[in-house]
């Protein structure tokens, strides 16, 4: 039996990595999906991935650096399938790899414009759509770097932070609406985000952009807390192994 036959999902930084298999797995497992991101060909690959397998799933792209696009994006999933039950923010950018005190404002901005402000708007406009179904799931992306200190990411480390802080508060304020919020820390994933930051701690230049000439990644998988550049590989939990996976622009982790 499928365990989510008849229910209706969205899934945001669905173009590859952990947005991506989440998709996978609620549409393997019966339910109807709106997959969002920025990156419009991994976009595609997935919902090819989803309906070759028999499942149901509609790409919406989206750039949730822009607030109002949160909104459209939860309106446009409601409108497409008759409502919402399931939403999973797994939306992310890794951001720059660099020393606290050298560590760019814009680009601190931006990652909490889509780490942190996406997941609060897509919650906000997703819950009314959620409690007129009589309830349901939330599950926010967080990351093991919320969960403690993370070196020359700062950035992304208090972004993570301010995702499960912000999951705590929607949980307690959503649950007499019958709606359960949770948040997940994964670890080092072999993704594009976590190429990304091994690259990042590899580059010699002081402040190490993950992508110089590009707007930054939005790759869908958490990077957790990587080694420092003077540490050698570890197969701990907060020290990433050497990832073959090439960095993607997709909105996940």
């Amino acid at each position: 039996m499928q365990r989510f036959a008849g229910r209706r999902g969205l899934v945001t930084g669905a173009a590859g990595g952990i947005g991506r298999a989440v998709a996978e797995l609620l549409a393997a497992e019966g339910a109807s999906l709106v997959v969002a991101d920025v990156d419009v060909d991994g976009l595609g690959v997935t919902v090819g991935r989803i309906a070759a397998t028999g499942g149901r799933a509609a790409a919406r792209p989206v750039d949730l650096a822009v607030a109002a696009e949160a909104r459209r994006l939860c309106e446009a999933a409601g409108d497409r399938l008759g409502g919402l039950d399931l939403v999973c923010n797994a939306a992310g950018v890794l951001g720059p790899v660099a020393p606290l005190t050298e560590y760019p404002e814009d680009a601190f901005d931006l990652v909490h414009a889509v780490n942190t402000r996406a997941v609060w708007l897509v919650v906000k406009h997703a819950a009314p759509l959620l409690r007129a179904a009589g309830g349901g799931a939330i599950v926010n992306v967080a990351s093991t770097a919320g969960l403690g200190a993370a070196p020359q990411l700062a950035g992304y480390g208090a972004s993570k932070h301010a995702v499960i802080g912000l999951t705590r508060t929607a949980a307690v304020e959503l649950a007499p609406d019958g709606i359960r919020v949770n948040a997940i820390c994964p670890g080092p994933i072999e993704t594009g985000m976590m190429a990304e930051a091994e690259r990042g701690y590899a580059l010699p230049t002081r402040v190490r952009r993950t992508r110089p000439s590009a707007a930054p990644s939005r790759s869908p998988a958490t990077a957790g807390r990587p080694r420092s550049p003077s540490s050698p590989p570890s197969s701990s939990p907060t020290a990433p192994r050497t990832s073959p996976v090439a960095s993607t622009r997709s909105t996940a982790g």
